[in-house]
């Protein structure tokens, strides 16, 4: 009798441990995982940042002619089905952009224009694996640079 009195015990504290273990274990993985996700997403936005600083600076040098070359250039470095430049008027009109044929349906889904500095949103486009980090930036004559990438990091 005290040999099985014994076993349950030792099976329900064996049983009581593993179950803590597991426990402590997945929210110790999963704030780790937030942790990486939400660093991502800043090393991505710091990325997309810079990105328009390059742009705006080519632009006041060269001029809409040397900003649409830099467009295909970057674009085409990159992967034209992973990344889009865009430089939009006042009204949120495009004026240049890289190659848009595998972004078709970015129109359908307007991002709001910031009145002033910059924006950071997060798209889902049909027919893209992955969701679309876009940054909206209006430059001091009023216009605006808008870059998105294909967020794959995030998943």
């Amino acid at each position: 009798m005290k040999n099985q009195i014994f076993s349950t015990v030792c099976r329900r504290l064996t049983l009581s441990y593993t179950l803590l273990f597991g426990l402590l274990s997945l929210g110790a993985f999963l704030l780790v995982y937030v942790h990486i996700v939400h660093n991502l997403n800043q090393q991505t936005d710091a990325r997309l940042r810079a990105t328009i600083r390059e742009f705006s600076r080519t632009r006041e040098e060269n001029g809409r002619a040397g900003l649409q070359e830099e467009f295909i250039r970057e674009s085409t470095a990159t992967g034209k089905e992973r990344i889009f430049f865009r430089l939009l008027d006042q009204d949120g009109r495009p004026v240049a952009s890289s190659d848009l044929a595998a972004w078709k349906k970015l129109d359908r889904f307007p991002t709001s224009l910031p009145a002033t500095g910059e924006q950071v949103t997060r798209l889902h486009i049909p027919d893209h694996e992955y969701p679309t980090r876009i940054i909206t930036a209006r430059l001091a004559d009023g216009f605006l640079l808008q870059v998105g990438v294909a967020d794959d990091k995030g998943e």
